[in-house]
């Protein structure tokens, strides 16, 4: 599991932020078991590299007062216009802690009716909010969708998670979904017909006016 070192910082002042951004750092925050929140900064580069090298849910080790703790991180915010990350909020965790986390799906493969080019695959989620001990916690989702046929679908329900590991969404979400080529050619003529059809009732409207006057 990869580790970030971070410093404790004094204040939350909008002018020692900018500083810290300016000074390539990160302003960050550390919700400890104790509902308590600690001001930390750490390196933005060192927070990059380790972010890229997690593959599944965002968890890592923190060293921070000479001590070392795991956490996950809770809360990413952004610049509304350059969307660069602004602020990161982390969660300190126990192995023992029951918490909610996105697990990302991962899907292999693909469905039989998209390789003889009989559907297109319509993808929902991807990702999926569960609860689950720390320490039973996969990184991931792995979902085969190989098999899939014309019109077929996965959901929540259909998925094998780990014992202890509770999807916190419906049963019926879909996941991804196999959608017949030809199903798809018919909505499409039907919403131009419509289209068309309002555009002659316009122009019966149009003419109408112009003859009344």
């Amino acid at each position: 599991m990869p580790t970030l070192q971070a410093t404790i910082r004094e204040t939350n002042s909008s002018a020692e932020v900018n500083r810290l951004r300016k000074s390539g750092h990160m302003p960050m925050a550390l919700i400890t078991p104790e509902k308590e929140t600690r001001l930390l900064q750490a390196n933005t580069r060192e927070i990059r590299d380790v972010m890229r090298s997690i593959t599944g849910v965002p968890l890592f080790d923190l060293s921070l007062d000479g001590g070392k703790c795991k956490v996950v991180v809770k809360d990413v915010q952004r610049d509304a216009l350059s969307k660069y990350v602004t602020h990161i909020t982390l969660q300190q965790i126990r192995d023992t802690d029951k918490i909610r986390v996105q697990l990302p799906i991962h899907v292999h493969g693909t469905p039989v009716a998209v390789d003889k080019n009989e559907s297109t695959l319509a993808t929902s989620l991807t990702s999926i909010e569960v609860q689950c001990i720390v320490n039973k916690m996969p990184d991931s989702v792995e979902l085969d969708i190989s098999h899939l046929g014309e019109s077929d679908k996965i959901t929540v329900g259909d998925l094998e998670l780990p014992e202890g590991v509770e999807p916190m969404v419906s049963a019926e979400a879909v996941i991804v979904t196999t959608i017949p080529i030809r199903r798809q050619a018919e909505e499409e003529t039907a919403v131009e017909g419509e289209e068309e059809g309002v555009e002659g009732e316009a122009t019966e409207s149009e003419e109408s006016t112009e003859e009344s006057e």
